[in-house]
Order: C-alpha cells, then sequence, then structure tokens
C-alpha cells in the first residue's frame, strides 16, 4: 500500500489498530470517524513516533512507535 484514501476507515466502528510502516505521516483526510480518534492505536515505526503525535490527522490517535 502506497497511499490510503480519504475516508478509507471511515465508519469502522471496531477500528483499533493501524500499523502504518510510513517514516514521514502523510496527510489525510478524515480517515476516521469522529470521535473514534481516541481509541486507534497507530502503531508506526520507532523513529517516527513524535512526527505522528504533532501531525494534524494522526495527534488525536494513540501512538506507538513498534515497528
Amino acid at each position: 500500500v502506497t497511499t490510503i484514501g480519504e475516508y478509507a476507515f471511515f465508519e469502522c466502528h471496531k477500528l483499533q489498530h493501524i500499523y502504518n510502516y510510513a517514516p514521514e505521516p502523510q496527510n489525510l483526510s478524515a480517515i476516521i470517524r469522529l470521535g473514534q480518534a481516541p481509541y486507534v492505536t497507530v502503531h508506526v515505526p520507532a523513529a517516527s513516533v513524535e512526527k505522528y503525535r504533532n501531525a494534524h490527522h494522526w495527534k488525536d490517535m494513540i501512538i506507538v512507535g513498534d515497528l
């Protein structure tokens, strides 16, 4: 997968984990349902954790650097 489309995870009510191997946070728009973000854990490369935590569309999710 090289891109994640707009609204890719929208209305995925049971989404709990995203495994994202990209070292740079993608510019996404509304990938998940409003209010769902705090319950989604995003697994990213360890060196990229702070980038994801500061990125607009990722910052409300739980970011874990375990890849």
